[in-house]
């Protein structure tokens, strides 16, 4: 009977010691989870980054850090700023913020990230007449026609040189609107191909440098829902007053 006694002790000593390590480990558990509840995953640099690039994945990496360490602004996925453009150096660890990035679409990150691949820009000299008198505005689509005089072969004639051209800035201002004396711009920039850069500056070049072939051109604006592109038309002068 005493044997009988001292076993159920034991196992009842045994039983309050297993319920016992369940609950703390049960507690572990909870104390485990609340840690990791007070964690969060940022992105961070994985090397120095220089301002104005443009962000690519492998360029960043991701951390755990306590939640009370991370800003609002504080990136969470890579993905959220990649192709994105830096504003300022960026060094490598630092936790990454969306307040220090331009989207390229956006003009405030520079001509340079606005311009399409394989595209360059350009900027011609315009007056009111060539340049449609203070009306362009940035986004708007211009053709620009060649006026030609070849004093040497007596013939003259215009003819479209370009078509569906985006205007990128007038002036130097890339975004906004045109006041006070500035309306009247002087300058436009244009959204071109290599190939028409080349043209371009060789008309604006025989303009301030007549020879036996005199040039101008002039702006005509085009319909933002225009995308028709013309056969090349050439008009001679005796066309026009025959």
């Amino acid at each position: 009977m005493k044997k009988i006694r001292i076993m159920a002790a034991i196992a009842a000593l045994l039983t309050c010691i297993s319920v016992f390590l369940l609950l703390n480990s049960n507690i572990d558990k909870e104390e485990a989870k609340e840690k990791v509840a007070d964690n969060i995953e940022v992105v961070v640099a994985a090397d120095n980054i220089s301002a104005e690039t443009q962000i690519k994945i492998e360029m960043l990496k991701t951390i755990t850090v306590p939640k009370n360490l991370a800003l609002p602004s504080a990136i969470k996925k890579k993905e959220e700023i990649a192709g994105m453009i830096t504003k300022t150096d960026i060094v490598a660890g630092e936790i990454i913020l969306s307040e220090k990035f331009y989207n390229p679409e956006n003009v405030d990150a520079g001509l340079a990230f606005v311009i399409k691949n394989d595209m360059r820009a350009i900027t011609v000299s315009v007056d009111n007449s060539s340049g449609l008198s203070g009306l362009l505005r940035q986004g708007n689509f211009v053709d620009i026609v060649a006026c030609v005089r070849d004093t040497k072969l007596n013939t003259e004639y215009t003819e479209f040189l370009l078509q569906k051209i985006k205007v990128l800035a007038l002036n130097n201002l890339t975004s906004g609107t045109l006041g006070g004396d500035s309306a009247l711009y002087e300058t436009v920039t244009l959204e071109v191909s290599p190939e028409d850069a080349l043209k371009l500056s060789m008309i604006d070049f025989k303009k301030r440098y007549p020879d036996e072939i005199i040039v101008d051109y002039r702006m005509i604006l085009r319909s933002q829902k225009d995308e028709k592109v013309l056969e090349t038309l050439k008009i001679n002068l005796v066309d026009v007053i025959k």
